[in-house]
């Protein structure tokens, strides 16, 4: 007789079992089990979340005045205390890897009443963030600065990602960057509108060689760019986001600031009045990925080292599959696409194959119709698709990932066979055609298909648990191996 134990799972398998639980879980894990309590305990204290006041008559903290600001009474006051306290203790301070701090979002469970010093919680929070030494991440919406407390953002020798939302300085404060250190960060994402002030001084603080992802959220907001413009290149910048609004601004000229960009994302609302002072190429020479209006689309697809777009067409204008072809289709010269993801209002067999002569390199394609009733053209049939695909399939040659999903919104009128067809006749035959092909997923009307080389096709369907997972979840691993993929 053979006998056998089970071996013990390490901790961080443990751990990440117990990542998934939600924190009233974790600490009732925590509160009960001797084995268990160690793994647990850094993980219930991972996240804090503070708020120092809340805002009155709907200001933003950008243009709110102190008597905007509203405190919960003394004796809740006396407990955030004690609780922050707790937090930023030597045996729990060390724990915390994020934190975000925001004003209270509803005055229901608390009351509130203006005081004197509305920043006394604040200012609390700023005064223990040094003992937070192992912080990651830090997101701040509707706060007021100081000088100090500026100051204190650079103390946190872990810190890599910052996230300053509607964020301005206390009234009467004066802030001067020449005495402050650069920000100890590689990720910085900065919001603002029009309306605000105080933004200044943040842009002395960013470290221009060592910032690697930056997100600007600016509406209608162009003073930000001017600083930027004004001084050195961020060298180390390889994934921007830039949102404006219809601000109208010398787009490239911004753009060139960013030399080392791989990853652009660009709002699709980005105005593009302003004419490229040069080549993108030339701009961006190390460009792979574009997200953004089909508008500009041109322009960067002449780049030799762009390898995956991301067009969300519908999104504004809702053109027409013709309208979208056209887009894609108005570059004359070849490009070295491979990674496409768009979406269309209609969608059928002519348009998959003029994706094809347009991009004849790729290797991954996500489509997405969202079937409007007012559009004027025929409801999507997948049926009809599926079968001109299984006669003949006009994808490129070497197509590794195809994803195609589609949804009728309320004002479409599906025809009868609108439903999803069996996606293993579609398989088999995109298979024979296309050997390199490797992953196949399928979902539209309630009903889901996923088909992995090595694998048999797998139908989901809305009853199904995992179906809403997976429909959810899948099509970002999708993109995301495509994304990153060499």
């Amino acid at each position: 007789m053979v006998s056998s134990t089970l071996q013990p799972l390490p901790n961080e398998l443990w751990a990440e079992i117990f990542t998934s639980l939600p924190r009233e879980a974790l600490g009732c894990v925590y509160l009960t089990s001797r084995l268990f309590a160690h793994i647990v305990r850094p993980l219930l204290f991972r996240a804090l979340e503070f708020h120092p006041y809340a805002l009155v008559g709907g200001y933003r903290a950008v243009a709110c005045p102190p008597s905007g600001l509203a405190l919960p009474i003394l004796e809740h006051i006396d407990s955030d205390r004690q609780r922050l306290s707790y937090w930023s203790s030597s045996d729990i301070a060390p724990l915390v890897r994020v934190c975000s701090v925001t004003p209270w979002g509803g005055l229901v469970y608390r009351r509130f009443s203006r005081a004197d010093d509305p920043y006394v919680l604040l200012t609390g929070l700023f005064d223990a963030l040094p003992s937070f030494t192992n912080l990651c991440t830090l997101a701040l919406t509707n706060v007021y600065f100081t000088q100090q407390q500026l100051g204190n953002l650079s103390l946190l020798p872990n810190l890599m990602a910052l996230e300053i939302e509607f964020c301005g300085v206390v009234r009467g404060t004066a802030i001067n960057t020449t005495t402050l250190a650069p920000l100890p960060i590689t990720s910085f994402t900065f919001a603002h509108d029009a309306s605000g002030d105080n933004m200044d001084h943040w842009v002395p603080l960013l470290p221009v060689d060592k910032l690697v992802h930056l997100r600007l959220e600016l509406y209608r907001h162009a003073r930000f760019f001017d600083q930027i413009q004004a001084g050195d290149d961020f060298t180390g910048v390889k994934s921007l986001q830039i949102s404006l609004g219809r601000l109208s601004l010398p787009w490239t000229r911004i753009l060139s600031k960013f030399p080392a960009v791989e990853s652009l994302i660009l709002d699709q609302d980005f105005a593009c009045e302003i004419p490229p002072h040069a080549p993108i190429s030339d701009i961006l020479p190390s460009l792979r990925e574009y997200q953004g209006p089909g508008a500009l689309l041109h322009f960067f697809l002449a780049s030799p080292t762009l390898r995956h777009i991301d067009i969300p067409f519908w999104y504004t204008d809702c053109p027409t599959g013709n309208d979208i072809l056209a887009y894609f289709q108005g570059f004359a010269g070849p490009n070295r696409i491979t990674t496409l993801h768009t979406e269309f209002v209609q969608f059928d067999h002519v348009y998959l194959a003029g994706l094809g002569i347009a991009f004849p390199n790729l290797a991954e394609l996500h489509i997405k119709v969202s079937v409007r009733g007012w559009n004027g053209e025929a409801p999507f049939e997948a049926d009809a698709l599926f079968e001109a695909m299984v006669w003949h399939s006009p994808l490129t040659p070497n197509i590794r990932k195809l994803a195609l999903h589609w949804e009728y919104l309320s004002d479409a009128k599906p025809t009868p066979n609108f439903g999803c067809p069996d996606v293993n006749e579609l398989k088999d035959a995109l298979v024979s055609q296309h050997p390199e092909l490797k992953v196949v997923w399928v979902d539209g009307s309630d009903t889901m298909y996923l088909w992995r080389r090595g694998s048999d096709v797998v139908q989901y369907t809305d009853s199904d648990d995992s179906a809403e997972v997976y429909s959810g979840v899948f099509v970002v691993r999708f993109l995301e191996a495509g994304l990153h993929s060499k």
